[in-house]
């Protein structure tokens, strides 16, 4: 749980540059910024060094979505046969 604020604390206060002319509004990717700041914490370094890397891998966000993503329920797995 405080790897998790950290980094939300982090990653808000990432900047993401992009030009006029991307095709997408990009955010960053928060599954790779968790990894980069369990590295900071972990072996240390410099702090902006570390932002510079988490700003460097984005993710671009896509509305309207011509074909959108359904998810399905996954049905329970039932583990009585290991109980007999």
């Amino acid at each position: 749980m405080i790897l998790y604020n950290f980094c939300e604390l982090v990653t808000s206060h990432a900047v993401v540059k992009t030009s006029k002319n991307t095709k997408h509004v990009y955010k960053i990717n928060f599954a790779t910024a968790v990894n980069i700041c369990r590295a900071y914490l972990k072996h240390g370094g410099d702090e902006t060094e570390t932002m510079l890397l988490i700003q460097k891998y984005l993710t671009p966000v896509k509305y309207n979505r011509k074909y959108p993503i359904h998810l399905s329920p996954k049905r329970n797995r039932d583990f009585m046969y290991r109980v007999a």
